[in-house]
């Protein structure tokens, strides 16, 4: 199944917890879901207007507290069919694509004191990531609008901070690696520059 594709049920399946717009939606990704799954809203916005097409979802005008009308989506029964249907088949295998490790599989021609300064500024992001998503542990309780639905939420949370984690002991177990290396060879320049030098 094309990663389109199932973008309609990341859309779907955020519909059916609540009405929102299309920004609620890419909002909605951003804050509670950005660790294991991102849709732009150049995928959301035509996903919407196909399942309204569809009759999967249907639009409302809302005003809300604002002045500013703005189109509210809901989903409708046949909408909740085909999520049903596809939460039911196996998920499928991901592509990975790492440009961190892609650099360091390159490591002779980018060099040790690179990785290391690629690795630190990994390690400092990825320690704001977790910080955010250790704030998620106490909203979750308060947002979710059931028992089953903090259970499920409290499970998908718990696996990003678990990879989180093991990317923050990854980068000190790494950058130790490489110390060593470096402190045994007495080697820091990139290959590129070596053979330079040699010629």
């Amino acid at each position: 199944m094309a990663r389109s594709n199932r973008t309609r049920y990341a859309v779907l399946g955020m519909l059916a917890i609540g009405k929102r717009s299309g920004y609620d939606l890419k909002k909605e990704f951003e804050r509670r879901m950005s660790h294991f799954w991102a849709e732009s809203l150049g995928q959301i916005y035509p996903t919407l207007k196909q399942l309204l097409d569809e009759g999967m979802v249907r639009a409302h005008r809302d005003s809300g507290t604002g002045r500013r009308v703005r189109t509210v989506y809901s989903i409708t029964a046949r909408g909740r069919k085909e999520l049903s249907a596809w939460l039911q088949d196996p998920p499928q295998t991901e592509q990975v694509r790492n440009e961190m490790l892609l650099k360091l599989y390159f490591g002779p021609e980018l060099g040790v004191e690179s990785a290391v300064t690629h690795l630190s500024r990994f390690e400092t992001e990825q320690r704001r990531v977790l910080e955010v998503m250790e704030g998620f542990q106490p909203e979750i309780a308060e947002v979710a609008e059931s028992g089953e639905q903090e259970l499920f939420w409290k499970i998908t949370l718990a696996s990003g901070l678990h990879v989180i984690r093991a990317r923050i002991a990854w980068c000190q177990e790494a950058r130790c690696m490489l110390e060593k290396w470096r402190q045994s060879e007495g080697q820091t320049k990139p290959r590129a520059l070596r053979r330079l030098e040699a010629s």
